[in-house]
């Protein structure tokens, strides 16, 4: 069973140790040529979230970026399972293992994973509900710690020092606007995502804010917005 196989078995198997670091990944077989993110990586293979998984058995090519290599890592896999749909356990997508990884490049997977820490995320806004399942869909893509605030009582220095920060924009824009305003001016500023209905107004002073995702919120959206934020994370982590 692949480290990643979320499907059970009568005979345990040791499980290479993983981590849930965000590396951007291009993927090859006979018919496609992708660009996307791995999680869950791990000396065994890793997990490519993904709305068209391809079917098990499947070959693959991948070049993994690692932020601050001057080349990608080159490596073989195989699709050993598949997610057709989003589910409590994880978002869509697909497992992959690798194909006779040698001892270097086996050694430099090992050394990403040991470098991993957990993200922080700063979930701002005055709904419970929204932020709990915001909160629940970026913990089915990264390991991450949560912390929900409402505007009013949230820092902009504490909130600042998180890796990730989704503020939810009210009814009453300002306070929101204000906040991110205050994040944004801070060196080495967190990536930031707003939660915006449709007001035109209201996005177009979002816009060179932060990130936007529309209320009410697509799931696939956010997760794509999580995942290229995080992504970015990573990078600044791991640049020399």
């Amino acid at each position: 069973m692949d480290a990643q196989d979320p499907t059970p078995e009568s005979a345990p198997r040791r499980r290479a140790p993983r981590a849930s670091v965000v590396l951007q990944l291009a993927y090859r077989s006979a018919s496609h040529l992708l660009v996307s993110y791995c999680t869950n990586l791990s000396r065994g293979g890793l997990f490519v979230p993904s709305q068209e998984p391809l079917p098990p058995g499947t070959h693959l090519s991948l070049s993994l970026t690692i932020p601050g290599d001057a080349e990608p890592i080159e490596l073989h896999a195989e699709v050993r399972w598949v997610r057709q749909f989003d589910a409590l356990e994880g978002p869509a997508g697909m497992g992959l293992a690798f194909e006779d990884i040698d001892e270097v490049l086996g050694d430099r997977v090992d050394a990403i994973v040991a470098q991993f820490v957990p993200l922080r995320v700063a979930l701002v806004g005055d709904h419970g509900a929204t932020l709990g399942h915001v909160a629940s869909i970026v913990r089915t893509l990264v390991s991450c710690a949560t912390d929900e605030q409402s505007i009013a009582e949230a820092d902009a220095d504490e909130v600042a020092a998180s890796d990730l920060v989704v503020v939810e924009i009210g009814a009453d824009a300002e306070p929101a606007l204000a906040l991110l305003r205050r994040i944004g001016a801070r060196p080495h500023a967190p990536p930031r995502i707003a939660l915006c209905d449709g007001r035109s107004d209201v996005r177009a002073r979002c816009i060179s804010l932060c990130r936007i995702v529309g209320t009410p919120i697509d799931p696939g959206e956010l997760r794509e917005a999580v995942l290229d934020s995080v992504a970015q994370v990573d990078a600044r982590r791991r640049a020399p």
